[in-house]
């Protein structure tokens, strides 16, 4: 309700907004709302229970967006556990680094511009990356396992490190930048090859703007909260009507999705 409030106001002015007796019918789904607040917290609780900071339970936190594929509606919106406790809107603010969730970007990348495809093979091992004016990067797989020769399918299904870094340093990171923002990503990227890892902050709404988009084959729907506005009369003032843009043919995201 603030984040919707916060773009009326901006849109037609907070006395119009509060005092003109609008109605505002938003895209959110209370039951699913509840549905993902009960799912949420018993996962933090969980997680809670696991770690622990100088003999006390970490309090952890969560953002969590889900969207309707076909159409870009906003479902849900967790923006943390509490608001009580928290107003701080996690599900739309930028400074969450995407880790392996950023991957299909630069694989797709590398698909499109340098001709690899699922079936490639590429060999996941050691290695050193010398970047000009700055240390020697090494990028390391999750235990320090190696698979040697490995195809590109199988290289995503174990979210190897060393075969994103190789990727993108094949394409270049602006490559891989230009990518993203196809998929709806507006955020600032790091243009350096350790973006491969998702070293750069996004929003929990952009990653899922731009999942959407691989399940959609290609299909880019802008995601939004507000279905319509009606006066204090019931004369609508504002209603949305959402057309999909094709950002990439269905040939190309199909690899990537079967991958996925």
């Amino acid at each position: 309700v603030d984040y919707v409030l916060a773009k009326l106001e901006k849109k037609y002015g907070k006395e119009f907004v509060h005092f003109g007796g609008l109605k505002v019918f938003t895209t959110l789904d209370t039951r699913l709302q509840s549905f993902a607040q009960k799912s949420a917290l018993s996962h933090l609780q969980s997680l809670e229970s696991e770690i622990t900071s100088d003999g006390k339970k970490e309090y952890l936190q969560v953002g969590m967006v889900s969207i309707e594929n076909q159409s870009g509606a906003i479902r849900t919106m967790l923006g943390g556990r509490s608001y009580s406790n928290s107003q701080f809107n996690r599900a739309v603010s930028n400074n969450r680094l995407p880790g392996s969730s950023f991957k299909p970007f630069v694989y797709l990348t590398a698909m499109e511009r340098n001709g690899y495809n699922p079936a490639s093979v590429i060999k996941d091992e050691p290695i050193t990356i010398e970047i000009h004016g700055k240390d020697l990067w090494k990028p390391k797989n999750f235990n320090d396992e190696y698979a040697g020769n490995i195809i590109l399918k199988k290289a995503m299904m174990r979210s190897l490190n060393v075969v994103s870094a190789k990727l993108i340093q094949d394409v270049t990171p602006e490559k891989v930048i230009q990518t993203a923002r196809q998929f709806g990503i507006t955020s600032p990227l790091g243009k350096n090859l350790s973006l491969a890892l998702g070293t750069s902050g996004v929003s929990p709404l952009e990653m899922a703007s731009a999942y959407s988009m691989i399940a959609n084959l290609g299909v880019y729907n802008e995601p939004y909260f507000i279905e319509r506005i009606e006066d204090f009369k019931g004369n609508p003032l504002y209603e949305n009507f959402y057309h999909g843009v094709q950002n990439y043919s269905p040939k190309s995201i199909y690899p990537l999705l079967n991958m996925m």
